[in-house]
């Protein structure tokens, strides 16, 4: 199961947090500009807007 729990507007680009619930625990998941950052890693807290930057600079997201 996922929701949207934030919506940021980081250096141009549209970022969605969205917190996934499964068997194995809670994680939250990057959409940026729609693309989803990393399925295979979620992270397990809602990360700052300077951890995002550092996120979309380290995996060259859109």
């Amino acid at each position: 199961m996922e929701h949207l729990v934030a919506e940021r507007h980081i250096d141009g680009h549209r970022v969605l947090v969205v917190e996934e619930c499964q068997d194995e625990g809670t994680g939250f998941l990057l959409i940026v500009d729609g693309v989803l950052a990393d399925e295979a890693e979620p992270l397990d807290r809602i990360p700052s807007d300077e951890e995002i930057r550092t996120l979309m600079r380290g995996r060259r997201l859109p």
